[in-house]
């Protein structure tokens, strides 16, 4: 994170990866009836594994976060056009790897995500298209 709170870009392909990584953990969780529900079958996955799974020197704090955000704006429904079998398209993943997010402070309430959501489904929306 830098002094400005803004989270550094990181790597569209371990944003994919963590994805991957997260999904599988939690349909593993869920057995094979499929995925929890929510507040149900929550997964920890230690720092060990985010590294294996991020290309090296990868921040993987930054990737979480960002990984996290794209998380919400999926269970929002904002990103189904851009779900693909195994996680998001690559637009989804060049926006979110890079996208300006500041990151959110502990023991605030917020009213809005920490970034331009609109200009950020744009920006996927362009990439997507070109």
């Amino acid at each position: 994170m830098s002094e400005d709170a803004f989270v550094a870009p990181v790597d569209p392909a371990d944003i994919g990866n963590v994805w991957q990584m997260q999904r599988q953990a939690v349909t593993q969780a869920a057995g094979s009836t499929g995925e929890p529900e929510m507040g149900k079958g929550e997964v920890m996955i230690g720092l060990a594994a985010y590294k294996g799974v991020c290309s090296p020197g990868a921040n993987i704090d930054a990737v979480w976060y960002r990984v996290s955000m794209a998380g919400v704006c999926e269970q929002m429904g904002l990103l189904a056009a851009y779900k693909t079998e195994v996680g998001f398209t690559d637009a989804v993943l060049q926006v979110a790897a890079t996208f300006p997010m500041k990151r959110m402070k502990t023991n605030v309430t917020y009213r809005r995500l920490p970034f331009d959501v609109v200009e950020f489904l744009s920006q996927i929306e362009r990439t997507s298209a070109g």
